[in-house]
């Protein structure tokens, strides 16, 4: 078995890591798994296993037939095409299609965009193999792309956790990690630090620069330049963890979200919104981590209350739910349907 493990780029970010972490997860389970970056690199390639084969295929024209060519004998030599994101997926196909490639190709969906839907992936891009990483997203397959139930997969996110200096734990600052953009709602947060006494650090990378200016922007109207802290240059999250007493997750919709399980992985405490499929299995665990809204009396609340973590094993909960084995068992079992049906 054969596979081939494709996005197109390693800038950070959620289907980036997943990509990251699947890729050495297969290679030390001794899955033959190969990796196809078509496009930037960017700074997850050196979390990459150097062990495991890289395909020299670099994307100069997105539209260029000699370079669809090129990728299609590629693709020929694998089982398995697993294909990361709707966009590298659509590439993919059409060129599977042109040059008649027989390969399995899967579309992995990382996405929680449910409505803005290219028409070719629901037409002649449309993919046979689907997994997604929520049963919303299983669904939505299944319903809006016709895929058939025996070819729909589920497969929920992990986080590889990291052994971290533990003897940096026991900060008094509060924490919230996120790109930062609209959607990850820093500027909730802003609204809601002069009600508290901890200083706030944000990690994550700009990916909005025009929100970025309307979060400093207020910040500087609150007074709070002393208080909060951005590192938008970090890209090992877990590592600053310890450093923290709390950690905050204010997304408005997410498919994951990811942070919540490294918080786990650290045994870090959180009071996080409830959104997405990881937030539903971490909520049957601990409910009183989940605030069902954006109401701000109820954000100051839970914070000002600090969930007591002890005796709640945060540690234990991460394994149990979030265990890389039980995420590699999954995966390959998938390949081995997919190839036997």
């Amino acid at each position: 078995m054969k596979i081939l493990q494709v996005i197109d780029t390693l800038e950070v970010g959620g289907a980036e890591r997943i990509f990251v972490n699947m890729c050495n997860l297969l290679h030390t389970n001794g899955v033959n798994a190969s990796a196809l970056v078509f496009g930037r690199k960017g700074k997850l390639e050196a979390s990459l296993l150097k062990e495991i084969p890289k395909v020299n295929f670099k994307r100069k024209r997105k539209y260029s037939i000699s370079e669809w060519y090129t990728l299609s004998k590629i693709l020929k030599q694998y089982d398995i095409i697993h294909v990361h994101m709707r966009h590298n997926f659509m590439y993919i196909k059409l060129i599977a299609i042109v040059f008649r490639v027989n390969t399995n190709v899967i579309l992995h969906d990382h996405s929680s965009n449910f409505n803005d839907v290219s028409w070719a992936l629901k037409s002649f891009l449309r993919p046979k193999y689907f997994i997604g990483v929520s049963k919303q997203l299983v669904q939505w397959s299944k319903k809006t792309l016709s895929v058939k139930d025996s070819k729909a997969f589920l497969l929920y996110n992990i986080i590889v956790k990291e052994k971290i200096n533990r003897s940096i734990k026991g900060g008094t600052d509060i924490v919230v990690v996120g790109n930062i953009k609209p959607g990850k709602n820093q500027l909730f947060i802003i609204n809601i630090l002069p009600q508290l006494t901890e200083n706030i650090t944000f990690i994550g990378k700009v990916q909005d620069l025009r929100y970025f200016k309307q979060v400093k922007a207020r910040v500087d109207v609150l007074n709070l330049n002393d208080r909060v802290t951005f590192l938008t240059d970090i890209d090992n999250v877990q590592e600053q963890l310890p450093k923290f007493k709390l950690a905050l997750m204010p997304s408005i919709n997410e498919s994951g979200p990811l942070v919540l399980i490294e918080y786990l992985a650290q045994e870090l405490p959180f009071i996080s919104y409830k959104t997405g499929e990881i937030s539903d299995r971490i909520e049957k665990e601990i409910p009183e981590f989940f605030v069902p809204s954006f109401q701000e009396e109820l954000w100051i609340k839970k914070i000002k209350e600090i969930p007591n973590n002890e005796g709640l094993e945060l540690g234990a909960i991460y394994d149990r739910l979030f265990s890389p084995s039980k995420y590699i068992q999954l995966c390959t079992k998938i390949y081995q349907k997919i190839l036997s049906s």
